[in-house]
């Protein structure tokens, strides 16, 4: 077993945050960014699908919730719908998109943080989820088919984050301090969700 790195505890003249307290806050911020991009969808697909249109299928397997959702948006108080006639198994195919590229990625992401070092590539992960995050509406103009490539795309990108910032307090971390600096970043994804 690989012994951990002595922690100088000396202060530094003009620094009076220690290191692994900043990295903590950076890795909570990450968290809540990675989070909002997760789930940004989740709640903009209720405003983008537009439930009145023929389209969406036969009305005879709707139920009943359903029903009295379809009442309430085709009644006079509420008169804005989406411009995306997905129908509910292309709204949960895109919803369940994320996760296909997540799984793909958390293993390698964690190999690929020990072997490159977390910090470069928890900032290439959470870069590149921005970026395909703001080509997504682009690629949803488009067609069905290229919105799910993104959100595949974006799980892939963001699958290795939380490995790597659980495995980055190995070596930054003393031990009596370990549970207390993963927790930190690791509760980003609650604020992320609650943000979103």
């Amino acid at each position: 077993m690989e012994s951990v790195k002595e922690v100088n505890e000396s202060a530094t003249i003009g620094c009076y945050v220690k290191a692994r307290y900043v990295l903590a806050l950076m890795g909570f911020l990450g968290m809540v960014n990675v989070h909002c991009m997760r789930l940004n969808l989740s709640v903009a697909i209720v405003a983008m699908v537009n439930y009145t249109s023929s389209s969406m299928g036969d009305n005879t397997t709707i139920n009943s919730c359903q029903n009295q959702t379809l009442a309430t948006l085709n009644s006079s108080t509420y008169q804005q719908t989406g411009q995306f006639t997905w129908n509910p198994e292309q709204q949960g195919l895109l919803l369940g998109s994320y996760f296909y590229g997540y799984v793909l990625s958390n293993i390698p992401g964690a190999w690929l943080s020990k072997k490159f070092g977390f910090r470069l590539l928890v900032a290439i992960q959470i870069i590149l989820g921005s970026i395909v995050t703001f080509l997504s509406p682009i690629a949803a103009k488009t067609s069905f088919e290229l919105f799910f490539v993104p959100r595949v795309l974006l799980g892939m990108c963001q699958g290795g984050v939380a490995p790597s910032l659980v495995m980055a307090w190995g070596t930054w971390a003393p031990p009596s301090e370990r549970s207390l600096l993963i927790s930190i970043p690791l509760s980003g994804s609650a604020a992320g969700a609650v943000i979103s």
